[in-house]
C-alpha cells in the first residue's frame, strides 16, 4: 500500500500541479512544504487543506480507503456530455491591485496573495494568473464576475484581450488595437463611454486572456 506522501504525490500529478503550486494552495510557508509531505509515511498537519486542494477524501489521504474523490469531484458523464479538457495545473486568482503591482513578476507569490487557486484547462506559461472581471466595459463577451485566465507568454497582437498596467500601477482589461496611428485599448461594450483610449507612455502589457469561465 502507498504511503500518505505517495498518495499526495499521485493526486497532485493527476491534476498537473507542481509542488510549489500545491504548497501555496494549502497555505504552506515555503514552496518545499509539499515536497517534504510527499516524503512522509505518516499524516501531515495539512490533511484538511490537502483534501480540499486535491479534491480527495480525508480517509483516502490517511488510509487509502475508497472513495478517493470528494463528492462532486468525480467525472460522471451522461450520454449528452463528453469529457472536458485535461487540466494543466492550478493558477492563482488575484486582485486587480496585485495585478498592477506584480505584472511581470507574478511568480513571486506569498500564500496569502491569492484569493483562491483554480485548475486551468489550457496550456500556459509559468507566470499565468487569474483575474475576476470587474464591470461591464468588456460585455457582452465578458460578464461581470467572470474569471479570466491570463498568460504572459508570447507576443501581443491586434485583437488580443489584454491586461495593461498604467504608469501609476493600475491594471485595466481591454482589447488591444494596433494601427498605423498608434496603439490603443478598446472597450468592446458598444454603450461604454470613451471606448477607445491611447495606451499611455510607460504602460506595460501584463498578459492576454487565454481562457474564461465562471465558477459555480
Amino acid at each position: 500500500m502507498k504511503t500518505y506522501g505517495e498518495r499526495v504525490k499521485e493526486r497532485r500529478e493527476e491534476l498537473g500541479m507542481t509542488q510549489t503550486q500545491l504548497s501555496r494552495a494549502i497555505g504552506g510557508k515555503h514552496g518545499s512544504t509539499v515536497g517534504n509531505i510527499e516524503l512522509r509515511d505518516g499524516e501531515s498537519r495539512y490533511t484538511l487543506e490537502l483534501s480540499e486542494a486535491l479534491g480527495v477524501t480525508v480517509e483516502w489521504l490517511r488510509y487509502g480507503k475508497e472513495p478517493k474523490l470528494l463528492p462532486g469531484r468525480a467525472a460522471a458523464f451522461d450520454e449528452n456530455v463528453s469529457p472536458g479538457p485535461d487540466m494543466r495545473g492550478h493558477l492563482p486568482l488575484i486582485s486587480w491591485v496585485k495585478a498592477g503591482e506584480f505584472c511581470d513578476v507574478i511568480d513571486n507569490f506569498q500564500p496569502g496573495d491569492a484569493e483562491a487557486w483554480y485548475p486551468c484547462p489550457v496550456s500556459h506559461g509559468p507566470n499565468a494568473y487569474i483575474l475576476r472581471v470587474n464591470g461591464e466595459s468588456m460585455s457582452p463577451e465578458y460578464r461581470d464576475g467572470e474569471l479570466i485566465f491570463i498568460d504572459q507568454r508570447g507576443n501581443y497582437e491586434h485583437g488580443d484581450d489584454v491586461i495593461v498596467r498604467s504608469p501609476d500601477h493600475k491594471a485595466t482589461f481591454k482589447r488591444l488595437q494596433i494601427t498605423h496611428e498608434g496603439t490603443f485599448l478598446l472597450a468592446i461594450n458598444p454603450a461604454w463611454p470613451e471606448r477607445i483610449i491611447k495606451i499611455p507612455d510607460d504602460s506595460q502589457i501584463c498578459g492576454k486572456v487565454i481562457f474564461q469561465g465562471r465558477p459555480r
